[in-house]
C-alpha cells in the first residue's frame, strides 16, 4: 500500500524587512495539518532554511486551542526543503502568514518544486492559505 503523504511549506522569516514581526499564522499551518492527518496522511514540514518557523505574535490569540499548542513544537525543527522534495507527496500545503511573501514568494526550489509537481501529477493538490504567495512565477 503506498502511503499517503503530504508536504507542507513554511517559512523561515520572522519579520518584514526587519521592523514588524510577522511569519507563520499558527491556524493556517493547524487547521490543514489537523486535517490531514486526521485522515491518515503523513505529513513533512519543511522550509528553506530548517529550524524554526516563527509564529506570528498575532496569531497567538489568547486562548489557542489545546491541540495547536501541542503543534508548536514542530515549528521549532522543520526538514530542509532541498531535503524534504526527494519523496513523493500526494499534496502540497503552504500556510499563509505574512513570512511566505518574503522568502517562499523568491524560493527557486519551491518554484521548481510545484512545477515537477504539477507535471508528475498533472493535476495541483496544492493548498494555499490566505496571505501566502508560496507559488511565486514558476512558468
Amino acid at each position: 500500500m503506498i502511503k499517503k503523504k503530504v508536504l507542507m511549506v513554511v517559512t523561515n522569516v520572522d519579520s518584514m524587512n526587519g521592523v514588524n514581526a510577522t511569519s507563520l499564522w499558527l491556524e493556517e499551518f493547524s487547521i490543514p495539518y489537523i486535517e490531514f492527518t486526521n485522515a491518515g496522511y503523513e505529513i513533512t514540514v519543511a522550509s528553506p532554511l530548517s529550524g524554526k518557523s516563527p509564529l506570528n505574535p498575532n496569531s497567538l490569540v489568547e486562548e489557542i486551542p489545546a491541540v495547536w499548542q501541542s503543534l508548536t513544537g514542530i515549528l521549532e525543527a522543520t526538514e530542509k526543503l532541498s531535503d524534504a522534495v526527494k519523496d513523493e507527496y500526494q499534496a502540497l500545503v503552504i500556510p499563509g502568514g505574512h513570512g511566505p511573501m518574503f522568502d517562499l514568494a523568491t524560493d527557486e526550489l519551491l518554484a521548481s518544486t510545484l512545477k515537477d509537481f504539477m507535471e508528475k501529477i498533472n493535476l495541483l493538490s496544492l493548498y494555499v492559505m490566505v496571505g501566502s504567495t508560496g507559488s511565486g512565477s514558476f512558468s
